[in-house]
């Protein structure tokens, strides 16, 4: 489709630059305005007649800048090569203290909207109007209409409605009067007297259908609209429309459901003009959100942005790449800063296969895909993950035997200690496919980097030097079925090590190989003379002790075993990884020392444990995975849960010698673990409860006199306020807490503290405790909100709640009743306050330096409920308004793409990614001091609003939201997005790593509660309580479970009259006194209940809904399965 030819106005000034300063000398103006279609796109590098008013000081106001000011990694999205800006001095900065008025060429109005590229300052004296002449009016401007920044650079499309000034002389003046941040506009691609283009294309896709929606054009003249479609977003469109359509909808039917289309509609006028904009819409491939799927496996491009961490729980581990490479950086502790994904890396530490069939054919391979030295790598590769598990399968035509590579941590939930070892456990499958024996050999090459701070770089020629090797020594020891490589030398002497490291001298690395025939050496010098050495006989050989030739030097050891295989035939050789490097200097507020070393003192130890219970490690491990993954959930929604896992085995998170369990924001940024991010994390506790407890019992223990949590922890020198949101968090987090553990003398240890939190969040904005909020209310979006909204509003009310709740369960009557009295109060003043008929609102106050949302929908709207749900503690609000709350969240905060314009902030989504915004206004009435990061979109949110969906049977869209969330994390690297620490790093699209404000963010462990909101799943560990209620296939469901340090295998199965539940427990012990499960709107005959088939003496009653069923204090133990049968009243 031809884009609408553009004009150029031919009035252009003199350009004078003095001083620094661009002065613009006016032309004489011709007395015939412009009355034809007209575009100043500023294309031909000059104002194009826009002239400034005397005592204007502009610097150079045409620019052709590629990139933001704020995020130099991400280009700006201008029309085309020019564009005007107030803010660019001549050296290429930006500089918000220039000031001044421009005039665009006055013109006679013939069509009534005018449209531009438009964003900068939203500042009052900021603004770019559509003006009458008057020269009695500010800046002989009298505005009619006017649009503004939104202080943010991405340019956004503008239309300015000018339909009652038709046949006047009208200009355009762009005003900038302000100098402090944001003091600038910038404008691209206006245009004049050009025919109405509609607005609003919207594109959502159901098999192969696509329906598209856009609003009415108002102007005189239109006979109706064509959707023309490509596969291109700027070029390639062809009308699908046989003729113009008079509705403001249109479904396509021919589109291909696995391709990915973009649309336009164009508005079609009598006179034969249309009206062409960036209206483009995008409809992605479509892709069921019921169906189960299958494990993924990355090839390609999709390898890019793998980076798949191993370690131990509560500290940074080894990155995998998707090339097959490893980074071992996070191993020494040095976690204060973001580092990109190559910084750091341990040369001379890789793993090569050797192959030679009896025909003579050899081949030797580094395995992965880049070379090492001599090594050549493999040809290609394939990956899949599932966290804990990562399996990588190498192709290469040369090499005769099949070889594939699976690697893990031990990962047992309710077991902290072995979940916390610091070892990289590998597997090599080799496979002789042929029909001739041949020998096999693998090699783990290790280099010895005691010292190495893992941020700098280890060099030299032959990559073992760095200042910090000191005394390096490597001892080898081989036995019958295994060999071994200790590696000690002076550690790094950054932060307390010698106050922390229970064994100074001992060894820091130990490298294991379990199999047949294993040989090695304790030092090799150069690639070229390892390849030599490994190629001639497949086995590494050399002295059994080195040490460092010279300090600033270190040693490289390797390990190596060979076999036989027959036809046919396969072996598995285990490779282990250990390591013990105790201190940890940078975030030590919560103590110094890696927990890991009170139960190992260094890595022979370490070594020696891992390898001895190697086989129950890998055992409950796979079982933990199969747990999870034999269930019929769909496959993305699995990999969102277990890709928030890997969280805990990176910086993002530390665990120190003294048992305090920390963390940042995210890896990269934004220290303290401030409660306001962590507040939505649920993997952590639902897994290792004891770690959610840690949790509450350090911000509880921070408390103040008056009961202020400190959002972020104290470190001595820093001080910090309540954040309202957080400490709402803190005080449902307890109820968790003492629903997982059943832990009544932890209560009572703790109540006064609850209580405390509690009582201060009342005092300080609900001090008459009627539920409305009043005064300012800091909160996670690094700023304060005042009045009363939904978000807010709802949290406190669920913190009320459970505040009553643990009042009578630690036996304090007063509290139970102050508490209760308030939660009923609060429910009826919101509910009355903030339904607008549509969803929850906010009604704020405005105090002085707040935000707000107002009318808006935000996407946090109900979290006091998505809590509230997970914790079995009812509804807060009106159950139908709830239900139809969460509908039209989804409704209006879910893009099926962000084709038209990125947000004004972060980028986290590209142009055909689909997402929730965090908040929009689909009443209008968006506030001028809207809520920070409104148009992002940040999957920790975007996780607890499907789950809240999903929570009130929305399932449909929730499961869209998680889809969206897992397609942009799909391995391929997406290093388009916003960059940095406190953004996406250097990528995003890792599938294990989610990013916000860093890499592995915190926020995204609340999309554990996705699960639970798909199994209608509650848990009290007090009462022996459990509820199953799934959402998720309710006649033929398979889920994972947690209870308590138990899990295990949900199932319902309906068939015909009967429907069967089962608990099946596959670690640890549940006991059970009482069972609650729905029916639907059936009846119940009668039940029977079993465990391992043995009949349990129950009786249930009716709820509604469901049933309630009570045991006989029954236990059911790790491999039994509790039954029960529930024969259905049809």
């Amino acid at each position: 489709m031809k884009s609408p030819r553009r004009f150029v106005s031919a009035l252009l000034g003199t350009l004078t630059l003095t001083a620094g300063l661009l002065v613009v000398t006016t032309p004489p103006v011709s007395a015939a305005d412009i009355t034809g279609p007209t575009s100043w796109n500023f294309e031909d590098g000059t104002q194009q007649g826009w002239t400034a008013q005397p005592g204007s000081h502009f610097g150079p106001l045409i620019t052709d800048r590629v990139y933001y000011h704020n995020n130099p990694d991400q280009k700006w999205n201008k029309e085309g090569t020019y564009f005007l800006s107030t803010e660019e001095d001549p050296q290429g900065n930006y500089n918000d203290s220039y000031t001044g008025v421009l005039d665009s060429p006055s013109f006679t109005l013939t069509r009534p909207d005018i449209t531009l590229l438009v964003n900068g300052g939203n500042l009052p004296q900021t603004y770019l109007a559509a003006c009458l002449p008057d020269a009695t009016a500010t800046n002989g401007c009298r505005v009619l209409a006017k649009t503004q920044g939104t202080d943010a650079e991405p340019f956004l499309y503008r239309t300015l409605d000018l339909s009652a000034y038709l046949g006047q002389s009208l200009f355009l003046q762009l005003v900038d009067e302000s100098t402090g941040g944001w003091g600038h506009l910038t404008i691209d691609d206006v245009r004049v007297n050009y025919p109405s283009v509609p607005t609003g294309v919207t594109a959502d896709r159901s098999g192969a259908a696509v329906s598209l929606r856009w609003s009415a054009v108002p102007e005189a003249g239109l006979t109706g609209y064509d959707v023309y479609r490509s596969l291109n977003e700027t070029s390639g469109y062809t009308r699908i429309t046989t003729q113009p359509t008079t509705a403001t909808s249109y479904t396509d039917r021919s589109a291909a459901p696995s391709t990915g289309y973009f649309y336009r509609v164009v508005s079609v006028f009598a006179d034969g003009s249309q009206g062409e904009g960036p209206n483009t819409a995008y409809a992605g491939p479509y892709q069921d959100p019921f169906a189960r799927g299958s494990t993924v496996t990355y090839t390609g491009d999709q390898l890019s942005g793998i980076e798949f961490p191993v370690g131990p729980l509560g500290a940074g581990g080894i990155l995998h790449f998707g090339d097959g490479t490893r980074n071992e950086s996070w191993i020494f502790n040095h976690d204060d800063t973001f580092r990109d994904r190559h910084t750091g890396t341990v040369p001379n530490s890789f793993f090569a296969v050797r192959a030679v069939t009896d025909k003579g054919q050899l081949v030797v391979r580094a395995l992965q895909t880049s070379g090492e030295g001599a090594f050549p790598g493999m040809r290609d590769l394939s990956f899949q993950g599932e966290y804990p598990m990562a399996h990588y399968r190498f192709d290469d035509s040369a090499l005769p035997v099949q070889v594939s590579e699976d690697v893990t941590n031990p990962t047992l939930p309710g077991n902290l200690k072995d979940s916390a070892i610091p070892t990289a456990i590998y597997t090599f499958t080799l496979k002789n496919p042929t029909k001739q024996p041949m020998v096999v050999s693998l090699m783990a090459t290790q280099q010895n980097a005691v010292g190495f701070d893992g941020v700098g770089t280890i060099g030299g020629p032959t990559n073992d030097s760095n200042a910090g090797f000191v005394n390096n020594a490597n001892a080898l020891s081989l036995g019958a079925q295994q060999g071994r490589l200790l590696m000690s030398g002076t550690p790094d002497s950054y932060g307390n090590s010698a106050a922390v490291d229970p064994d100074p001298t001992g060894p820091k690395l130990a490298l294991t190989m379990l199999g047949p025939n294993v040989t090695g050496t304790a030092s090799w010098s150069g690639l070229d003379k390892l390849y030599a050495d490994f190629s001639d006989d497949g086995a590494a050989s050399g002295p059994a002790n080195a040490t460092s030739p010279s300090t600033g030097t270190t040693v490289d050891g390797a390990l190596s075993t060979s076999l036989r295989l027959k036809p046919g035939a396969e072996v598995k050789i285990p490779v282990v990884l250990n390591w013990n490097f105790p201190a940890n200097p940078v975030r030590n507020f919560g103590g110094e020392g890696e927990q890991y070393t009170n139960w190992w003192p260094n890595a022979a130890s370490v070594d020696a444990y891992t390898v001895a219970h190697l086989p129950f490690l890998l055992q409950q491990t796979q079982q933990f995975h199969d747990s999870v993954y034999h269930s019929n959930l769909p496959q993305y929604v699995l990999d969102r849960l277990t890709s928030g896992i890997a969280v805990l085995h990176t910086p993002s998170v530390f665990w120190a010698r003294n048992g305090f369990f920390g963390g940042w924001e995210g890896y990269g940024c934004c220290w303290g673990m401030p409660n306001h991010v962590w507040e939505y994390a649920q993997t952590a506790s639902a897994l290792w409860p004891q770690v959610g407890q840690l949790w509450v019992q350090q911000w509880l223990d921070a408390e103040k006199p008056d009961g202020l949590l400190p959002y972020r922890y104290d470190t001595g020198t820093d001080s910090y306020g309540a954040a309202f949101d957080g400490q709402a968090g803190v005080i449902l987090s307890a109820y968790r807490t003492y629903e997982q553990t059943g832990d009544t003398a932890w209560l009572k240890r703790y109540w006064s503290k609850i209580e405390g939190a509690m009582d201060y969040l009342v005092t300080a904005n609900d001090p008459d405790r009627d539920g409305i909020l009043t005064g300012a209310q800091y909160t996670t979006l690094d700023s304060s909100e005042s009045g009363t909204g939904s978000w807010l509003g709802s949290l406190y009310l669920a913190a009320v709640n459970a505040t009553a709740q643990l009042a009578q369960l630690a036996g304090d009557g007063a509290a139970d009743t102050r508490y209760r009295t308030l939660y009923d109060t609060g429910r009826a003043n919101q509910e009355k306050l903030l339904w607008n008929g549509d969803y929850y609102e906010e009604k704020p106050q405005n105090l002085p330096g707040t935000v707000a949302y107002g009318p808006g929908s935000d996407i946090d709207m109900l979290l006091g409920q998505w809590w509230s749900t997970q914790l079995g503690l009812g509804d807060i609000y009106d159950s139908g308004h709830l239900d139809t709350a969460a509908r039209n969240l989804f409704a209006n905060n879910f893009q099926t793409s962000f084709v038209g314009g990125p947000p004004d902030g972060r980028d986290y989504v590209e142009p055909t990614d689909a997402g929730m915004k965090n908040t929009t206004w689909p009443r209008g009435g968006k506030p001028a001091n809207p809520l920070l990061y409104n148009d992002e979109t940040w999957t920790g949110t975007e996780y607890s609003s499907a789950a809240l969906m999903i929570q009130r049977g929305d399932v449909a869209d929730g499961l869209r939201v998680v889809q969206a969330a897992a397609d942009r994390y799909d391995g391929r690297l997406r290093d388009d997005l916003a960059l940095g620490g406190c953004a996406a790093g250097d990528g995003a699209g890792n599938p294990f790593g989610d990013v916000e404000c860093g890499q592995w963010y915190s926020r995204s462990m609340s999309g554990w509660s996705v699960l639970t909101a798909l199994q209608g799943f509650t848990y009290n560990g007090a009462s022996h309580d459990l509820g199953f209620a799934p959402q998720w296939r309710p006649d033929d469901h398979v889920s994972f479970f947690t209870a308590g340090t138990s899990y295990g295998t949900l199932s319902q199965r309906v068939n015909g009259a009967n429907q069967t539940d089962t608990v099946q427990v596959s670690t640890g012990s549940l006991r059970l006194d009482r069972v609650q499960l729905a029916v639907g709107s059936h009846g119940v005959r009668q039940i029977r209940v079993s465990v391992d088939h043995h009949p349990v003496d129950a009786h249930w009653s009716a709820t509604a809904g469901g049933l309630s069923v009570e045991l006989p204090a029954t236990t059911v133990r790790a491999g039994t399965t509790l039954s029960i049968t529930v024969t259905l009243a049809h």
